[in-house]
């Protein structure tokens, strides 16, 4: 689970727990029980697409790194060449 994922469980819980308090039904109207379920839903999202993430990352890490290093390449020739 990355720290996101986390995040949204923690977020879901303490605000589902906070609804079944008298005063949290009370001050957020019966929106923190919706809220709560929406946050849910969301960490179940990421939680479930955290793998898919994980290996398209993988599958694109080299041309992304083949994109930036003509540019590195490119900008440490234009710095020697000014030095010179």
């Amino acid at each position: 689970m990355t720290k996101l994922s986390k995040f949204f469980l923690l977020l879901s819980f303490s605000t589902f727990a906070l609804s079944l308090t008298g005063p949290g039904s009370e001050f957020a109207y019966g929106g923190l029980k919706p809220t709560g379920a929406v946050l849910f839903i969301v960490f179940f999202i990421t939680n479930l697409l955290s793998k898919e993430i994980a290996v398209y990352d993988k599958e694109h890490l080299p041309e992304k790194q083949m994109k930036t290093a003509p540019a590195q390449s490119e900008q440490g020739l234009r710095n020697v060449t000014q030095h010179a």
